[in-house]
């Protein structure tokens, strides 16, 4: 009769619950993909935790999803930017549906960086975009530009060094409008 009257009281179905959720947790299975958090603030990511303006821009070589690989390094003598966006995030979208509508000149360069091979080609199939979707299946690029949210953009000088970045939208289109311009009559 006292377990009958122990499991009326609200306090030991909470207990069960919250055991039952740290169990639940403790045993699933780790995600196969890492996706960074979504900014919604451009001061949520703190600048002492991201590449500084001046430090070297880390050199990788990443699979794009038209083919082929494109390093950093090929890219010396242009500048760059490097747009980190997820196929998830809302703010990503807005940022790639303003640049289908870019154009750079001969001496600059765009590069979309994806985490996970499914979102790129997502993206690659949603927007009509003649610049590259690298795919960075192992995060490995994302974690050496400290990257832990979307959208991140950063500058790229023509000697392979960090020149600026922004995070989140709408920080990140009004960088990257600073960088190149909307073709005339579109984008905002």
């Amino acid at each position: 009769m006292q377990f009958v009257t122990l499991l009326r009281r609200p306090v030991v179905w909470t207990v069960i619950a919250c055991a039952a959720v740290v169990l639940f947790l403790a045993l699933r299975a780790p995600s196969a993909s890492i996706s960074p958090v979504v900014w919604t603030e451009p001061s949520a990511n703190p600048p002492s935790k991201v590449l500084q303006p001046g430090e070297a821009a880390p050199d990788f070589a990443l699979p794009a999803v038209e083919g082929g690989t494109v390093a950093l390094s090929a890219l010396r003598g242009k500048s760059a930017l490097l747009a980190f966006v997820t196929a998830e995030c809302p703010y990503c979208h807005q940022l790639n549906k303003e640049l289908e509508a870019f154009e750079l000149n001969e001496n600059q360069q765009l590069v979309f960086i994806c985490i996970g091979e499914e979102g790129a080609r997502k993206i690659s199939e949603t927007y009509a975009f003649t610049y590259p979707i690298l795919i960075d299946s192992a995060s490995s690029v994302s974690q050496a530009y400290k990257t832990s949210g979307v959208p991140t953009v950063y500058q790229i000088d023509t000697d392979g060094n960090v020149v600026d970045l922004a995070v989140g939208w709408p920080s990140a289109w009004e960088f990257v409008r600073g960088f190149g311009r909307p073709q005339s009559g579109e984008g905002s």
